[in-house]
C-alpha cells in the first residue's frame, strides 16, 4: 500500500498544475453528483449554516468546497516531490504577516498557532519562513489517518520538513514540554472535540470545541495567533495573520475569526474543509436526546436550527399521552427545531398548546402527491425522526424524509425494517397485571434514546371558575365503538344533573358523527340549561371550551384525554379498556368510573353495566371534592 500511495503522489507531481486543476474540479463535481454520507454532510452543514441561500448556490459552493477537498488531497501526496523553489512559493506573505512572523521570530516565547482546517492548511508546514528562529521548532498536533499506510506515509513527510509531530494520543505533557522550551505548535483548532470538548454556538449551532490551546497556553504563557492560509492559486496560498488576546480564551476567539471568514465569504470560504463532521455533537442514538456535557460556554436561550421530525398518533387520546414525552424532548434539546407530522384536524390544537417550532400535514404517502411531498423535506437534512405511530406508514414516510436517525417502538412479532432504531419493551410491560401504561412506555423510549430531562405531567393550562356549574358531556369514542355508553343513559345522566340543580348548565361536545345522539338528549330532555356543541367545534375551540367547565365526563375518548391536558376536573367511564394502560396521564383532578364485573362481561356490554345513578352520584361527590 505505501508503495502504492508514493507512486501516486508521484506521478500526480509530475503533472502540470493547470492539470490537476481540471482534475481536481472533475473529481469534486463528481463528489457531489454521486450520493454517498460525506456528501450528506457537506450539503447539511452548508443548508444549516446558510438557510437563505438558494438550491443551486449550495450546490456551487459544495462543488467548489469538494474540489478543494481533493486538492488538499493532492497536496498531502505530491508535496514530498515537489522542488525546493516550488514549495517556497506555495505559501505567501503580506507585509503585515511578515512583520508579525518577524515579531514572533525576535520575541522569543513559545507560540501556538491556530489553524483552521482549509485545502492548503500544509503550505505552513512545507513554507520555510514559516519557522521560529535559531534552535528552536515548529511542531503540530494532527489527528491519526484511518488508512495506516496513508497515516505512515503523509506523517512522514511532514518529518523531512523539519516538522515534530504530535499525535492527538499522545496527550498533554509531550506538547506542554515542547512549547515550554520556546517552539511553536500548529493545532488544527477547528475540528469536532467530541465529549472533551466544550460546547458552545459555532455558526448559530452547538458544536463540540476543544479546549486544548487555552489548556496549553496557560500552562505555558504562550502566545497564540490564529493563522489562515488563504487559497490563491492551485497549491498557492497567501498566509494571514491575527494575534490572538491570551488574557481570554483564544479557542473560541480562533473560532469567532473563523465565523467572521466563513459569513463574509461570497462563496462560504469554500477552501474549508465544510465535509467534516463539525457539528456532530450529541449525535448518537444513545445521547440524541440530550444536551448534556463536560463543559459548557452555551447562552440561555438557543437557535433552533437543527431539525428533528415527530410522527404524532393518529387518534386524539393517544396525542394527549404523547404530548408530556414530547414536551421534555423539547425542552432537553433547545437547539433543535421540532417538526410535527400530524392528520390535519390536530393542527389548530397543537399551535393553539405551543407545541414544536412547525407543524406539517403531507397527505397520504400513498399518493404520488404525497411522496413528492415528503421528499421535499429531504432537503431540511433532518438529523432525527421520532416515531410515535407504529404502522408501516409512518415508517415509510420517515424513510423519504431520510432523516440520520429514525426511531421507534418494536412491538412483538413486529418488524420495523424502515427504521434505524428501536426501543423494545419486555412483553410483560405491555400486557396483564405488569402492563405500564403508554405515556410510561413512551418515557421509556425517550430515555433509551438519551432524554434525561424529567418527564412533566402539569396540565397545559389552567381552568377558569365558571359563573355558574357547567358540565361537559363527551359523547361517542371514535376508535372504538365497545367504549361508547348508550345515548339513553347519557340522557338520564344529563336529567338527574339538571335536576339537582336549578344553576347548573350542560353542553354536550362531539364529532358530527355524534349529532344524532345529541338531538336525541336535546329532544328527550327540551331544557334550555343544556346546549348541543356536537360538530361545532375544532379541537382548539374544544380545549378552550374544557376551561370553563366544572366537570367533564365521557367515555374512554380522545375528549377526555383533552379535557385532562387542560387541567379540567375530567370523569371518565371504563368498560373494555384497561385504565392502567389508557387513562388520561396529566396530574389534573381526575375518576376513573369502572363497573364491577366489566372485566369479565363481553366487550360490546361492559359499558352497559355503568348504571346513569351510580355515574350521577360518584360524579356528584367528585365534584366537591377539593382539587
Amino acid at each position: 500500500m505505501a508503495i502504492l500511495i508514493k507512486s501516486v503522489g508521484f506521478v500526480l507531481s509530475l503533472c502540470p498544475f493547470v492539470v490537476l486543476e481540471g482534475l481536481t474540479n472533475f473529481l469534486g463535481a463528481l463528489f457531489v453528483a454521486v450520493p454517498s454520507g460525506r456528501r450528506t454532510v457537506l450539503f447539511s452543514n452548508l443548508k444549516y449554516a446558510f438557510p437563505d441561500r438558494s438550491d443551486s448556490e449550495i450546490k456551487k459552493i459544495a462543488r467548489e468546497s469538494a474540489a478543494r477537498m481533493i486538492e488538499m488531497g493532492f497536496f498531502s501526496l505530491c508535496h514530498p516531490f515537489l522542488g525546493a523553489e516550488q514549495l517556497r512559493r506555495s505559501a505567501t506573505y503580506s507585509k503585515e504577516a511578515e512583520e508579525k512572523i518577524m515579531d514572533l521570530q525576535d520575541g522569543g516565547e513559545p507560540v501556538i498557532v491556530m489553524i483552521p482546517h482549509v485545502c492548503l492548511f500544509e503550505t505552513l508546514a512545507t513554507s520555510p519562513f514559516f519557522r521560529p528562529s535559531g534552535d528552536r521548532k515548529l511542531g503540530a498536533v494532527y489527528r491519526p489517518n484511518r488508512n495506516k499506510s496513508l497515516d505512515e506515509w503523509i506523517n512522514s513527510a511532514r518529518l523531512k520538513t523539519g516538522i515534530v509531530t504530535f499525535s492527538r494520543e499522545d496527550g498533554f505533557a509531550r506538547t506542554k514540554e515542547f512549547l515550554k522550551q520556546g517552539n511553536w505548535l500548529a493545532i488544527l483548532f477547528d475540528q469536532n472535540a467530541g465529549n472533551q470538548g466544550t460546547l458552545s454556538l459555532f455558526l448559530d449551532r452547538v458544536a463540540s470545541i476543544t479546549t486544548l490551546p487555552d489548556i496549553l497556553q496557560k500552562a505555558t504563557r504562550a502566545r497564540a495567533v490564529f493563522a489562515c492560509p488563504r487559497r490563491v492559486g492551485f497549491f498557492q496560498s497567501s498566509v494571514e495573520l491575527t494575534e490572538l488576546d491570551v488574557s481570554g480564551p483564544v479557542s473560541f476567539q480562533g473560532h469567532d475569526c473563523l465565523s467572521r471568514i466563513l459569513a463574509g465569504h461570497p462563496l462560504a470560504f469554500p477552501e474549508w474543509l465544510w465535509s467534516h463532521a463539525k457539528w456532530k455533537t450529541h449525535f448518537y442514538p444513545e445521547v440524541k436526546f440530550g444536551l448534556q456535557a463536560k463543559r459548557s460556554n452555551l447562552p440561555a436561550v438557543l437557535p433552533r436550527k437543527l431539525v428533528f421530525f415527530v410522527r404524532l398518533p393518529n387518534w386524539l387520546g393517544d396525542l394527549a399521552m404523547a404530548a408530556p414525552t414530547l414536551s421534555a424532548l423539547i425542552t432537553a434539546r433547545s437547539d433543535v427545531k421540532f417538526i410535527l407530522i400530524c392528520k390535519p384536524q390536530f393542527k389548530p390544537l397543537l399551535s393553539y398548546l405551543g407545541l414544536g417550532d412547525e407543524v406539517v400535514c403531507p397527505g397520504n404517502v400513498f399518493s404520488l402527491r404525497g411522496v413528492k411531498s415528503f421528499l421535499r423535506m429531504r432537503g431540511l437534512y433532518a438529523q432525527c425522526h421520532f416515531l410515535y405511530t407504529n404502522s408501516f406508514r409512518g415508517d415509510f414516510e420517515a424513510w423519504l424524509i431520510g432523516a440520520t436517525h429514525r426511531f421507534g417502538l418494536k412491538l412483538p412479532g413486529r418488524q420495523r425494517p424502515l427504521l434505524t432504531h428501536c426501543y423494545e419493551p419486555e412483553p410483560k410491560l405491555l400486557k396483564g397485571e405488569g402492563a405500564l401504561h403508554q405515556s410510561e412506555i413512551w418515557t421509556r423510549m425517550c430515555k433509551r434514546f438519551g432524554l434525561g430531562e424529567k418527564v412533566d405531567y402539569s396540565p397545559l393550562a389552567e381552568p377558569e371558575d365558571p359563573s355558574r356549574p357547567k358540565i361537559g358531556i363527551v359523547l361517542g369514542s371514535e376508535n372504538n365503538p365497545a367504549k361508547r355508553w348508550p345515548t339513553d343513559n347519557w340522557s338520564e345522566l344529563s336529567r338527574l344533573f339538571l335536576e339537582s340543580d336549578d344553576s347548573l348548565a350542560i353542553t354536550l361536545y362531539g364529532t358530527d358523527k355524534e349529532k344524532s345522539d345529541a338531538y336525541r338528549i336535546s329532544s328527550e330532555l327540551k331544557a334550555p340549561r343544556l346546549t348541543d356543541m356536537t360538530g361545532k367545534t375544532n379541537l382548539s375551540e374544544l380545549a378552550k371550551e374544557f376551561l370553563s367547565c366544572s366537570l367533564v365526563v365521557g367515555c374512554d375518548s380522545g375528549g377526555v384525554h383533552l379535557s385532562n391536558l387542560m387541567g379540567a376536573r375530567t370523569v371518565v367511564l371504563f368498560g373494555p379498556t384497561n385504565p392502567a394502560v389508557t387513562k388520561p396521564s396529566f396530574a389534573s383532578p381526575l375518576l376513573l368510573v369502572k363497573a364491577k364485573g366489566s372485566e369479565s362481561a363481553a366487550d360490546d356490554s361492559a359499558m352497559s353495566i355503568l348504571t346513569p345513578s351510580e355515574v350521577f352520584r360518584k360524579c356528584r361527590k367528585f365534584l366537591h371534592e377539593p382539587g
